[in-house]
């Protein structure tokens, strides 16, 4: 018989989404950790799902039935709403939780008291194609990331319950397809996050998944919590500039490149380093190797530049706080130098950067 006060709630919300839902249950039923109850909540699905959900026999489902679709943060609010647990874990309809998923995050979240939401590594997976997704493990380094995109994967995560009650959260309706990025900036002031660097968690890519889908409606989500950081550092971006905040943050660059992006991107992300040296809202050093990060990802997708783009990358100060690996940086010289700098890059100016 389940517990009245189960250490883990599982919440998993579902529409639609039959064909996928007997693994992704199964993979629950099956963890080495077993003190939880499953909320399975079906959102008016009009396939199989909730007979299939309904089909599963084990005392610990419970299964709710929304009368009409009322949308995913609709039920994830349900869910906390109805959750008795410790902890609340997050659980997609189509993903598969490998078997010492829960017993891991427990254990880390019951050794780490100050740690309110702790999620993993994955591995996603569409047909032949594996990929695995990392994310930064401490509180800082998530922190900082959080600027450009969220650096908690959503149906990896493990939440403390007090998290929630004390401070009243609940998924918000207005950042639709980026309401877990939204509820990971909102709460940060009131816990500290970590990730577990282990995949836990195989995360299936498929046609109907939201990140295929709904891509603009996401990015426009998140290019508006991107917006309300910047303005906690007390800036305030242009139209223009929140697009290339964007690119950067997705790690993109135009093609053909241009010397003129380039340069404007590097001053942005310098601005904003200066900004938060005054507001301190990011903590340092976390911040500046977050903005080489990304000063290394545009960079290097602009090779085709040549000696012209490893000039303006190593003279930057920028890539003084790079933290990848020397095999990076040496892969990025050697294929700077087998370009011919300028057949492919726009190049407007030689400006060099100094700190």
């Amino acid at each position: 018989m389940v517990s009245s006060q189960p250490k883990v709630s599982i919440l998993m919300p579902v529409y639609n989404g039959a064909v996928y839902l007997s693994e992704a249950i199964q993979s629950i039923l099956d963890q080495t950790f077993t003190d939880f109850e499953f909320l399975i909540i079906d959102d008016g699905s009009s396939d199989d799902s909730y007979s299939v959900a309904a089909s599963f026999s084990d005392v610990r489902i419970r299964l709710i039935r929304n009368n009409k679709n009322l949308g995913l943060v609709a039920s994830l609010n349900t869910g906390l709403e109805l959750a008795r647990g410790e902890y609340i874990a997050r659980m997609d309809a189509d993903d598969i939780s490998l078997p010492d998923r829960l017993s891991r995050q427990v254990d880390f979240m019951d050794a780490h008291p100050d740690v309110s939401i702790c999620g993993s590594w994955l591995l996603a997976f569409s047909g032949n194609m594996l990929s695995e997704w990392h994310s930064p493990l401490s509180h800082n380094k998530i922190h900082a990331r959080l600027l450009f995109q969220s650096a908690l994967f959503h149906p990896t995560v493990l939440i403390r319950m007090s998290l929630i009650i004390s401070h009243q959260l609940r998924y918000r309706n207005d950042f639709p397809y980026a309401e877990d990025y939204e509820l990971w900036s909102r709460s940060q002031p009131y816990g500290r996050y970590a990730n577990i660097g282990e995949i836990l968690l195989r995360y299936r890519i498929h046609d109907k998944s939201i990140g295929s889908n709904q891509y603009d409606a996401k990015q426009k989500s998140a290019d508006r919590i991107r917006l309300r950081w910047l303005q906690s550092m007390g800036l305030s971006p242009t139209d223009d500039e929140i697009h290339l905040h964007r690119e950067l943050s997705l790690g993109m660059a135009p093609d053909p490149v241009s010397m003129k992006f380039l340069e404007r991107a590097h001053a942005w992300l310098l601005k904003i380093r200066t900004a938060n040296a005054v507001t301190k809202v990011f903590p340092e050093p976390e911040l500046s190797e977050e903005l080489s990060e990304r000063w290394f990802v545009i960079c290097n997708k602009s090779v085709s530049c040549g000696h012209s783009i490893m000039n303006l990358y190593f003279s930057s100060p920028l890539s003084a706080h790079f933290t990848g690996t020397k095999r990076a940086i040496f892969a990025f010289i050697v294929k700077c130098l087998l370009r011919w700098s300028g057949r492919y890059c726009h190049v407007g100016t030689n400006a060099t950067y100094n700190a």
